[in-house]
């Protein structure tokens, strides 16, 4: 099965270079240089510099930073060794034919690929300065390093396979657990910048009776009039009001919520998607299936496909 995704500009696949854990040694400087690989580092321990073309980007604990493809780049760590997971990865588009595992050496598999900042391919990934600080005591972070946890034992076997026919018959899996991984960073990081929106939200007796109205009715789109009149504001003043306290439209909103209750449903494998799609207020199936791709990068059959391999 070769995993895709569904980015800004059409579909792509990904396929993974070496995915693992590193530790550098304190006062080192780890030698530049440039690839067509994406690295999204997940910083785990000790702190450094990311030195990238002439940007100097400071790493902690709880940072991710991306490398896009053909950035000159080198890591320097300063009194604690450094430990990072990286995850590598090339793009390519879908109408190249790149099939995974096939033997292709790198010079090759640089033809063709994808180079575009990843940012502008995945809006989840558009960071200030390349860089995401989370800080490791926040329940995002939390969940990501729990997903690097069972990436790395899904992998486990494909890392310590003893020669190349080996790493080739396992390919394939491996390639699909990093789709998946992939997808689920960008659903931690899509609900996790929701944390701060709740908080925000509990705190405004205003928004948290807009929140209880949009939540007691997932199964439609939400209706601008019918919800003024039940929390007794004018529709504009609500609309201003709510865009100003927390960065968003109340659709918006409403669209997050939906897509976070469907994708908990289709993790649970036993409900028809045609069957979430009309529970949750979509006008048809092909309805939903484009808002969750938009949201998500797959189309709900592939999602629910490729988490129930894992």
């Amino acid at each position: 099965m070769q995993p895709t995704l569904s980015v800004s500009g059409g579909h792509l696949a990904l396929v993974p270079v070496m995915t693992d854990f590193s530790v550098y040694p304190r006062h080192r400087v780890m030698g530049g240089h440039l690839h067509s690989v994406y690295h999204l580092v997940f910083v785990v321990e000790g702190r450094g510099v990311l030195e990238k073309d002439r940007s100097m980007v400071p790493m902690e604990p709880g940072d991710i930073v991306i490398i896009d493809p053909g950035e000159k780049h080198l890591f320097h760590t300063s009194l604690d060794p450094m430990k990072i997971f990286a995850f590598n990865f090339y793009f390519f588009p879908v109408t190249i034919g790149v099939v995974i595992g096939d033997g292709r050496g790198a010079a090759e598999l640089e033809q063709g690929c994808e180079k575009r900042p990843l940012g502008t391919l995945v809006p989840e990934f558009s960071f200030r300065d390349s860089r995401l600080r989370l800080g490791t005591t926040t329940p995002v972070w939390a969940r990501l390093m729990e997903r690097v946890g069972r990436m790395r034992a899904d992998v486990s076997a494909y890392v310590d396979a003893p020669g190349p026919a080996d790493k080739a018959a396992m390919f394939p899996r491996y390639a699909l657990r990093s789709c998946v991984f992939f997808l689920e960073v960008v659903s931690v990081l899509s609900e996790g910048s929701a944390e701060p929106l709740a908080r925000v939200i509990a705190g405004d007796p205003l928004l948290r009776a807009v929140d209880h109205h949009l939540r007691q009715h997932l199964d439609r789109a939400y209706r601008l009039p019918e919800l003024a009149a039940e929390v007794g504001r004018a529709s504009a003043y609500l609309c201003a009001c709510f865009h100003r306290r927390t960065g968003m439209t109340i659709g918006a909103y409403h669209n997050l919520l939906r897509i976070s209750l469907a994708g908990e449903r289709l993790r649970r494998q036993d409900t028809p998607i045609t069957r979430i799609a009309l529970e949750l207020g979509y006008r048809s199936p092909q309805h939903f299936s484009a808002a969750f791709r938009r949201a998500r990068h797959m189309s709900p059959r592939e999602y629910r496909r490729h988490v129930e391999v894992f």
